[in-house]
C-alpha cells in the first residue's frame, strides 16, 4: 500500500486532528495522529485538548492501526468512539497516554 492510498482529513465541521505520519512498510499500516489543542482560555490559562474527530479514506482490503499520540494529555482522558453516529463505545487509553 502506498502512503497516498491512506488519506486523513479533519476538513469538515467539527474535525480536529493532526496527521503526523503513516507507516505502510508492512501489511498492517500504522497512522500516527495528534489531537489539536483548543484555543487558549483566559479563565484557566491553558489550551485544552478535549476531542478528536477525523475521516479516513482507506482501501477496503487494508488493515490500519490509528494511534493518537497525545490522548493522555486530554483535559478529560476518558474517551469514546462512534462509527455509525448512533452508538458510542468507550476507548481505553494506555501505554503512557497513547490511544
Amino acid at each position: 500500500m502506498s502512503a497516498s492510498s491512506i488519506a486523513i482529513s479533519d476538513a469538515f465541521d467539527g474535525g480536529n486532528i493532526e496527521h503526523v505520519s503513516t507507516d505502510d512498510s508492512n501489511s498492517n499500516s500504522k497512522v500516527l495522529l495528534r489531537i489539536k489543542p483548543d484555543p487558549f482560555t483566559e479563565l484557566e490559562k491553558i489550551n485544552h485538548l478535549q476531542y478528536f474527530s477525523f475521516r479516513a479514506r482507506v482501501p477496503a482490503t487494508s488493515s490500519v492501526e490509528y494511534v493518537i499520540e497525545n490522548a493522555g494529555k486530554c483535559s478529560y482522558p476518558s474517551a469514546c468512539y462512534c462509527l455509525d453516529r448512533l452508538y458510542f463505545l468507550p476507548l481505553v487509553i494506555s501505554n503512557g497516554g497513547i490511544l
